[in-house]
């Protein structure tokens, strides 16, 4: 079916648009012609001729005009050619664009060919020519002047014009114009208001059946639907009958995908947004329907008839006769008919969807078809350009070629002879067997057939490049009747294995739509393997098609040889291909030979490996060398159901992985997560480091019977229980390894599940072998189901795997950024979250040496039942003796110190705590005989939690230097009592998490360390520095946010840098540059911050009895980034060291903590401190920091120091200076 041809909308051109012939007055001076461009882009039409004779040449006594240059008409637009330019103003109050006569210089005249153009009332014809002579259009009314008088318009009364209708074109004239009684020059015309359903071409012959075939040569007709309901769905039937009142059709249609019986609606035609439609159908007659048999094959006239039928079942029938022709002498009645077929010698591009037909001297239409390629199935070859049409005998005839434009090639004189082409090819043998490397010789016979000479072309078809297939003579000459002998000739080569089918095909030079072929199979006398069966078995043996993911299932087939010898050295392949084509190798049989016996290989198959759905199981079986190999393979399907795990029970996970233990404790262990809201029963399902071995194979650790994980909780596996306790602090859940405790249930085993230190993989599966979680780390590749990407990077001994969370949810990518974390996880150590208090409290800021020990002691002796207190090291004997106080009071005091200080323990200490353990303290050291058994680097914590509502903290340990009794000496430190309730809570849980009697690293003072003698000095230490600070005493809010080492520290530490707008003051006893892995990130997150424009102001300490190097590193990078940085010799300024752990952000933030910025303290050490959002306290703190940071430069004549000044005088002068400065500074960064 071929839509483009008369779609009136679709073929776009110049027309003539409106003619006024019959105008009111004078004759020809009141006629006019109006063209229309009805193209999307301007056409120049500049040489064009209109003339109202075809010959505008020389037209006779009639006219013919050419327009001058520069002629253009826009798209869509239209141009007037008025006879007199002058009569058509008078009448339209306009000039044309154009006159014939020359009555006006006001509008330009056309360029006469010949004089003479005069309009006849009663019928004319006009005619618009292209600069080559081409003509564009035509239009003729009433008798039709010089044309034919078919498909003419009618006449108009006087002073109407002759009008198309707006944006029609069928080429009819009868179609395309209407009266119109308001003539527009210049205007849009009218639209097409009455419905036309015509056959628009038809051939006058159609052709009957040849005696040999079922079917006739196939025609086509032109249909169009014109005016109609726009955008509506029709559906046509076209049919020829013997007779209008016969209801059953003797023919077939094609429907664009295959031949359908026409009495069938199977052409479904939409029209456009104008309501038109047209196409091309073909049809053709089929011998056996009753109305060919009873009216068509011995009549000599039919009735192509069309019908169309709407949505709403209105029907209605448009009509042609035409005559039948006998083609060969084997039906009745016809006209004697014959036919041209040939392959057009033009461009065939322009071919496309075009048609051909046949038509007499007298013009009429005889024959006419589809151009190739139409994508009709009427048995022609997919030649462009080839065409095949039928039409009576004899001569004179005129092929003509019509595409959308109009015609586009003819050729004439063509004579229609009655009679066909035809031949027939016979092979001598039809099935060879041949070895490899032999020659043979095939004869081959063909004879023509048809009543014409004519040329065989021949040609072979072999898909095995190891066969050789020629014939001797590829074209032969032959006439009607005569007959060649030929030979095909056949060379198999030495890797010759196959069962191949050769074709000799040949076509005829005068038809190529005739042509024959004949086949042979060559056959290797080769062994040939076949699978005549695979059957797929479950555990009990049975045969099934469908089964639970995790099953193990029998794949078993058999494999036999029909060949003429034994196949040596057989593999037998099994394979699996899922739904998307993924297809994978599951197993494989090898077999010395196999001859006459079948054999029946199988293997096991583990489904969890398998995606749910339907799965393809495929098994070949290959030799060497044999006959045929298509024949090798043998599948079938087996639907993989989804095994009983809902969406709670796949988000269960891995959580916790210890696998590289300390040295002579067993306890690797493993934590699994259920984060749903659902309990899940987990019975049978397994842990193994074996994820791709088979089921049945598989290392397992098993969860025995009625196990179940409840909602929002976690489970632990240990190998060992004890060993666990020791380290974390309690008892797992379950025990696989070693027997330790009758409290914890016991796992199944099933071979030895060990994790490896330098990698493995540990997966999570159910009863059914699917997994449910995986985790690969350390070094080990794996590219199985549940992990993508690298492994998780290994950890060091004492170390642990846990997994990131997203607030309650754990992360699950099936990735190692699963386990990335922002800190080190030893084993035992807390896990705190971090939290955010907003608190309304009683606030005392601090710094030593100015009142740090008159606050401190304050605050113990206003103990009223309990002090925990958990501290790098504590050798002031000032504050034992307050300790000591509360303890002849009765009061609880509890203390953790640090058993391996640097430097070891002092006696001091040793003998300060053995006195407060005599008065009745519990005092216990946090320490190992291993020192890499120990949960932390360090207990550096440096807190006190007073009767659960005070918190005493800060950078300062509890010696003589950190609370030294005596302002004028000690190190610069910060310190904070908070009182409040939440904040003393917090700090109580992280006590007594860290002071676990049950832990290895934690020991009872009296088990740590025996006797001991100390002499204490006598006396106070003074020094030269001066008193500057008291103490803030505040009630007020405040957020609070409490920060551990190395639980929240690093990130809390980055995020509030991170946070800074305006300023960051730092005060630290020193901060490493360089880490273990590269640059320390809190001086990364300092360089963003000073690059974003923060003020960064950082005070190191430089004491000469320290090795300064990293300080003097860090100073040169910090200031290499645009910060200010100060190296203070605390001697120069009265002190002993700086030892804040300080920072301040914006004014309103402060950190006073523990930390040194090293990895150490970040990383492994037990830190503590708090950071606090409050400008009061903020502005206390930076008062302190802009102090030391003006006064660490001034000097005296000799270099000393301020502090080596007695002059009190100049102190307050310098006092007074420091404050402007500060206050000055403060204010610029308040603004």
């Amino acid at each position: 079916l071929i839509s483009w041809f008369s779609t009136a909308s679709e073929t776009k051109r110049v027309v003539l648009n409106e003619v006024m012939y019959n105008p009111h007055g004078d004759e020809p001076e009141n006629e006019w012609i109006e063209l229309y461009n009805m193209e999307e882009y301007p056409v120049n039409i500049t040489g064009w001729y209109i003339a109202d004779d075809p010959d505008f040449i020389s037209p006779g006594r009639e006219g013919s005009y050419c327009f001058p240059s520069n002629t253009i008409i826009d798209d869509g637009e239209c141009l007037i050619v008025a006879y007199s330019g002058k009569s058509f103003l008078n009448k339209y109050g306009f000039y044309p664009d154009y006159e014939m006569e020359n009555s006006t210089l006001l509008v330009s005249d056309m360029i006469q060919v010949n004089k003479g153009f005069n309009l006849a009332n009663n019928g004319d014809d006009m005619h618009l020519f292209d600069i080559y002579g081409m003509e564009v259009d035509k239009m003729w009314y009433g008798n039709g002047g010089d044309e034919d008088g078919d498909n003419e318009a009618e006449t108009v009364s006087e002073g109407c014009s002759l009008a198309r209708y707006r944006d029609v074109y069928t080429g009819y004239p009868k179609n395309d114009f209407y009266e119109e009684c308001s003539p527009s020059p210049g205007e849009v015309n009218g639209e097409y208001d009455v419905s036309t359903f015509s056959i628009d071409f038809c051939p006058d012959y159609v052709a009957k059946i040849h005696q040999d075939s079922e079917y006739s040569l196939p025609f086509a007709i032109r249909v169009s639907l014109i005016n109609f309901e726009k955008e509506r769905r029709y559906e046509l039937k076209a049919y020829v009958v013997g007779n209008l009142s016969n209801s059953h059709p003797a023919t077939q249609t094609w429907d664009g995908e295959t031949w359908r019986y026409s009495t069938n609606y199977v052409i479904h035609a939409t029209t456009d947004n104008k309501g038109k439609w047209s196409g091309t159908v073909a049809l053709r007659f089929k011998k056996s329907y009753l109305e060919y048999k009873e009216s068509i094959w011995s009549g000599s006239k039919a009735y192509v008839v069309v019908k169309y039928r709407d949505d709403c079942g209105k029907t209605k029938m448009v009509f042609q006769p035409v005559n039948l022709l006998d083609m060969d002498d084997s039906t009745r009645n016809g006209l004697p008919g014959g036919y041209k077929a040939g392959v057009l010698e033009k461009d065939v591009a322009s071919y496309k969807n075009s048609i051909v037909m046949l038509k007499n001297r007298s013009g009429n239409i005889t024959g006419l078809y589809l151009l190739e390629d139409n994508h009709v199935d009427d048995g022609y070859p997919a030649i462009p350009g080839f065409y095949k049409i039928t039409s009576p005998v004899g001569t004179g005839y005129t092929l003509e070629v019509w595409n959308e434009k109009g015609i586009i090639y003819n050729v004439g004189d063509i004579t229609i002879e009655k009679g066909s082409y035809g031949f027939s090819i016979k092979c001598e043998g039809r099935e060879i067997l041949m070895m490899p490397n032999e020659g043979r010789e095939v004869s081959l016979t063909v004879m023509n057939t048809g009543n014409f000479s004519d040329t065989i072309y021949l040609y072979v078809d072999s898909t095995d490049s190891n066969l050789n297939v020629s014939i001797k003579s590829s074209s032969v000459f032959l006439y009607p009747k005569e007959i060649y002998d030929a030979a095909v000739i056949i060379q198999a080569e030495k890797d010759f294995q196959n069962s191949v089918s050769i074709y000799i095909n040949a076509f005829s030079l005068e038809d190529p739509s005739i042509k024959e072929n004949v086949s042979m199979k060559v056959t290797s006398s080769l062994p040939d393997l076949s699978i005549p069966w695979v059957k797929i078995l479950n555990e009990k043996g049975k045969e099934v098609d469908r089964c639970i993911c995790g099953e193990i299932l029998t794949i078993k087939a058999a494999v036999k040889n029909s060949g003429y010898s034994s196949a040596n050295d057989v593999t037998v392949r099994f394979y699996c291909e899922n739904s998307e084509k993924d297809c994978t190798i599951i197993g494989e049989c090898l077999y010395d030979k196999v001859g006459e016996y079948q054999k029946y290989p199988s293997i096991k198959l583990d489904t969890s490996s398998l995606r749910e759905g339907r799965h393809t199981i495929t098994v070949e079986a290959n030799c060497m060398e044999e006959i045929n190999e298509c024949n090798n393979e043998k599948s079938v399907n087996i639907l993989v159901e989804k095994n009983p795990v809902d969406a709670d029970e796949k988000r269960v996970l891995i959580t916790e992985i210890y696998y590289y233990t300390h040295a002579h404790i067993n306890n690797e262990y493993i934590t699994l997560c259920n984060p749903t809201g659902s309990a899940i029963n987990i019975t049978n399902w397994y842990l193994t480091d074996q994820p791709s071995k088979r089921f049945d194979l598989q290392n397992k650790i098993l969860f025995p019977d009625f196990t179940t994980l409840s909602p929002h909780s976690s489970i632990t596996l240990s190998f060992n229980a004890t060993a666990y306790k020791k380290e974390v602090g309690g008892l797992p859940d379950f025990e696989y390894g070693d027997t330790t405790s009758e409290d914890v249930k016991k796992c199944l085993i099933t071979g030895t599940v060990r994790l490896n230190n330098k990698g493995d993989v540990i997966a999570l599966k159910n009863r059914w072998n699917t997994t449910i979680d995986l985790v690969v780390y350390g070094d080990i590749s794996y590219t199985g189901i549940g992990w993508f990407g690298k492994p998780v990077s290994a950890v060091d001994q004492g170390e642990v795997l846990k997994r990131r969370w997203s607030g309650d949810t754990p992360v699950d990518t099936n990735t190692s950024g699963d386990w990335k974390q922002n800190r080190r996880y030893g084993v035992g150590q807390s896990d705190f979250p971090p939290i955010t208090l907003e608190i309304e409290g009683c606030f005392s800021a601090f710094v030593s040496p100015d009142c740090s020990f008159d606050v401190l002691s304050a605050e113990l002796k206003r103990t009223d039942n309990l002090v925990l207190l958990n501290v790098y090291k504590i050798t002031n004997l000032g504050l034992v003796e307050v300790l000591e106080d509360l303890l002849d009071k009765d009061k609880e005091v509890y203390i953790l110190v640090e058993g391996n200080p640097v430097g070891g323990m002092k006696d001091e200490e040793k003998w300060l705590l053995k006195r407060l353990e005599e008065k009745g303290a519990q005092v216990y050291v946090m320490a190992t005989e291993n020192k890499s058994c120990s949960r932390y680097g360090f207990n550096h914590a440096k807190y006190a939690v007073i009767d659960n509502e005070t918190v005493v903290i800060g950078s300062a340990n509890w010696d003589n230097v950190g609370f030294p009794k005596c302002s004028s000496f000690g190190n610069r430190e910060w310190g904070v009592v908070v009182k409040n309730k939440t904040l003393a809570e917090y700090f109580t849980e992280v006590f007594f998490e860290d002071c676990n009697p049950g832990r290895l690293d934690i020991l009872p003072f009296d088990d740590f360390c025996g006797d001991v003698t100390y002499n204490l000095p006598c006396g106070v230490q003074q020094g030269s520095y001066e008193k500057h600070f008291t103490p803030l005493h505040a009630t007020l809010n405040a957020t609070v946010i409490p920060i551990l080492s190395p639980d929240t520290s690093r990130q809390i530490l980055m995020d509030i840098i991170d946070s800074a707008k305006e300023s960051i003051y730092i005060e630290q006893l020193y901060i490493q540059l360089q880490w273990s892995n590269g640059l320390n990130p809190v001086a990364a997150s300092l360089v963003n911050a000073s690059r974003r424009g923060v003020d960064v102001k950082v005070i190191l300490n430089c004491n000469p009895d320290y090795d300064n190097r990293g300080n003097l590193e860090t100073e040169m990078y910090l200031k290499e980034h645009g910060m200010e940085v100060r190296l203070i010799s605390p001697y120069n300024v009265g002190l002993t060291n700086i030892h804040t752990k300080g920072m301040i952000v914006d004014n309103k933030s402060v950190l006073i903590s523990s930390i040194n910025w090293n990895e150490q303290s970040l990383d492994k050490n037990r830190e503590a401190g708090v950071v606090i959002i409050n400008r009061g306290i903020a502005e206390y703190y930076a008062t302190v920091f802009f102090y030391d940071w003006y006064s660490c430069g001034e000097k005296d004549d000799e270099g000393k120091g301020l502090q080596g000044y007695k002059n009190h005088v100049f102190i307050l002068t310098l006092f007074i200076t420091v404050s402007f400065l500060i206050f000055r500074d403060w204010k610029q960064r308040r603004r």
